[in-house]
Order: structure tokens, then C-alpha cells, then sequence
């Protein structure tokens, strides 16, 4: 049995934020530990604390805004290197604010599903899709997510979710457990952190520029489909247009108008 395991960060989930994105770099224990160690020497070698943090370089309140535009090119081109040499796959999702909380309302984003867990479940149906067309009925992802993540109750019910769904399919199950940790602990978090960021970063402005122009690199979107057998490194980017959150939001709404209560998300996808 191949194990994996996905990386869970978010960007943008407030309110204010025009585009919710997540990014979720996949690998196994072995690249893990390979990457683990990477990735330290790499922060070592550029003096910047664990755990990196992408605002943390954005003007005026990051504190690594001081640092010189040779060297956050080179940090950036070191990590993108680190991570793409070292993941199986990877995705992000990006969400419009606006949209999604013109068809979903307050309550129900409150109680049922939020942008986050919305990406969240979009990005977990992606890697069941690479999981199955690889034809290795062995694979089985786990998901790790970061502990200050939005809404843990709805990514939670968003796994049970999945989880049951490969059950009543019947077959081999490539859903494992999900669980939650810190980026001060777990450094692959902090590579889900720099995709999210550059995702939501490239969704709203369309490319990264300036030092951040580097960051592109992670997206290489070769191959990357879910029926493509050569997944290696590859990046899949995903934006959730207006029209498919309203698949969603539209029999929510009928199922308020005629029950008079928000459902369950295992009731709503039973």
C-alpha cells in the first residue's frame, strides 16, 4: 500500500479578501523527510525563522520586507525548487468572495460549508480522481491540515463527507484519515502556505510579479490531468467560477424553502 499524505494551507479566508484560496502539496513520508530537510537548510541559509510565512514579505507590516530583491529571489526560486522536487502533485483552489457570498447566505456559510471547506472538498475530489485513474488501487491520501485553518468543523464534516461517499461507492477507498498540526512543526504546511498565498496572489492579479515572480514555478501545470498516469511534480489549479457555486448553492436554497432549516452536509449529499 502506497500512503500519502496532503498538505493543507488557506489564504484569504476573511471576508475582506476577494479570492479564497488553499494549496495542498502531496507527498509520501519518504519525500517528506527528504523535503523536511531541504527546506531547513534552505531557511537556515537565508536567516528566516521557522516557520516561513509569505505575508511576512508583503509591504508594509512584513517583517522581511527589508530584504534585499536578489535575495527573496533566490529564497523564492530555492523553495519553489524544494517543493516541486519533492511533492507527487500538487493543488490549489481559488474561490471569488463575492460570488460565493452572494449565493450562499451568512448562516449558511456559518453553518453548513464556508469557502475553505468548499476548496477543501473541491481539492479532495481532485486527488480521489488522480488516486483512482492512476489504476493503483493501493493509494490511500491522508490530509494534514494547518491548525489556525477557518471553520475545522466544516473540514472535518467535509471529510466524513468524502469518506462515506467512497463507502457507499463500494471498491477500494483512497480517502485516509485527516488530522490537524502546526507549521512550526510541520514544514509541509508551510509549502502549502506558498502555494496558497501565490494562488490567491496570481487569481486576483492575474501573474506574480516583482520578487514574487519566481513563485510561478510551483504552478507547472504539465500533464497535470486526472487521468495522466505521469502526476510527478506536476500542479493543478482549479478556479471555482460563479456558475459552479451555484450547483451548489441553488439546492441548498430549496432544501431551506422547503424544510425550513439548513441541512446537514451528510444530509445534503446523501
Amino acid at each position: 500500500m502506497l500512503l500519502l499524505t496532503s498538505y493543507f494551507d488557506d489564504s484569504g479566508s476573511d471576508q475582506l479578501s476577494p479570492i479564497t484560496a488553499i494549496g495542498d502539496p502531496t507527498m509520501s513520508k519518504e519525500h517528506f523527510v527528504d523535503f523536511d530537510r531541504e527546506w531547513q537548510k534552505i531557511l537556515y541559509q537565508y536567516r528566516i525563522p521557522s516557520p516561513l510565512h509569505m505575508t511576512d514579505f508583503v509591504r508594509p507590516y512584513g517583517k522581511h520586507i527589508g530584504m534585499r530583491y536578489e535575495m527573496k529571489l533566490a529564497l523564492f526560486s530555492a523553495l519553489v525548487a524544494a517543493v516541486n522536487k519533492h511533492k507527487l502533485w500538487s493543488v490549489s483552489v481559488a474561490i471569488p468572495q463575492s460570488e460565493f457570498q452572494f449565493s450562499m447566505t451568512a448562516d449558511v456559510r456559518k453553518e453548513l460549508i464556508g469557502p475553505y471547506a468548499f476548496a477543501f472538498f473541491c481539492s479532495v475530489m481532485f486527488s480521489q480522481g488522480v488516486a483512482k485513474k492512476t489504476m493503483r488501487d493501493e493509494l490511500v491520501i491522508s490530509y494534514l491540515i494547518d491548525e489556525g485553518s477557518s471553520f475545522p468543523d466544516q473540514l472535518t464534516s467535509a471529510h466524513s463527507v468524502l469518506v462515506e461517499k467512497e463507502r457507499r461507492e463500494g471498491g477500494f477507498r483512497h480517502t485516509g484519515a485527516m488530522a490537524f498540526d502546526t507549521d512550526d512543526r510541520v514544514s509541509a504546511l508551510q509549502a502549502a502556505d506558498l502555494i496558497s498565498w501565490s494562488a490567491r496572489r496570481r487569481q486576483i492579479d492575474g501573474s506574480l510579479s516583482d520578487e514574487f515572480s519566481v513563485l510561478e514555478g510551483v504552478f507547472d501545470e504539465t500533464s497535470m490531468e486526472p487521468s495522466a498516469t505521469q502526476w510527478r511534480g506536476k500542479h493543478a489549479h482549479i478556479f471555482i467560477p460563479e456558475e459552479g457555486i451555484e450547483m451548489w448553492a441553488k439546492p441548498i436554497r430549496n432544501w431551506i424553502y422547503v424544510t425550513g432549516k439548513i441541512p446537514s452536509l451528510a444530509e445534503f449529499m446523501r
